[in-house]
């Protein structure tokens, strides 16, 4: 008798826990953000996507850190993607307007890899370079390219990807060496 109460109560209470969850998602349909136009929305995204950091991971030049610190989790530094993470509303706003795309700052490194080794390597920082490339569709690219410890005979993970959209770039900021010149200009044909 007591372990029917028993099973009586623990039911009770996962149900209490469900409605609980229930109730939560029923309230925030009633949160004001839903009541903003996506025309207004999207201004905001505009603002908040003025640049996404894609870095080169893992950072392997043992003499040089980073441009960028990451402090922290690697989506803040990425508002496009975090924006369309948020939920289907804002998901559907931001993979439908891909000028939010085309804003990118790629920091990233020679590497005496291969060409398999570096997509075995690289595969997390090259795919989020494609799938930023891929969204932005025919957007014009403002691009900040940071390239660093450049030596020859080396190749720069993503540059081929990056050097495929060269077309549609309307700005491009560059730092880093000025091997980047000789070498886009003899593998690229610029």
């Amino acid at each position: 008798m007591l372990a029917l109460v028993d099973r009586g109560i623990e039911g009770h209470k996962s149900e209490t826990v469900r409605l609980e969850v229930q109730k939560a998602t029923l309230l925030s349909l009633l949160s004001p953000m839903r009541k903003l136009p996506a025309e207004t929305l999207l201004y905001i995204f505009q603002d908040v996507c003025e640049e996404n950091i894609l870095q080169c991971y893992p950072w392997c030049l043992e003499d040089e850190s980073p441009p960028t610190g990451m402090t922290s989790p690697v989506i803040t530094y990425l508002p496009t993607m975090a924006i369309s993470s948020v939920c289907s509303r804002w998901r559907k706003l931001a993979l439908s307007s891909p000028s939010l795309w085309a804003n990118l700052r790629v920091e990233t490194h020679p590497t005496s890899l291969d060409e398999h080794e570096i997509l075995e390597t690289f595969a997390g920082f090259i795919d989020t370079v494609i799938r930023y490339l891929k969204r932005s569709g025919d957007s014009p690219l403002r691009l900040t390219l940071m390239i660093f410890g450049f030596g020859f005979n080396e190749k720069v993970p993503c540059l081929t990807h990056l050097m495929q959209h060269a077309g549609r770039w309307k700005t491009l900021d560059f730092s880093g060496s000025l091997f980047l010149t000789e070498y886009l200009l003899t593998e690229y044909d610029i």
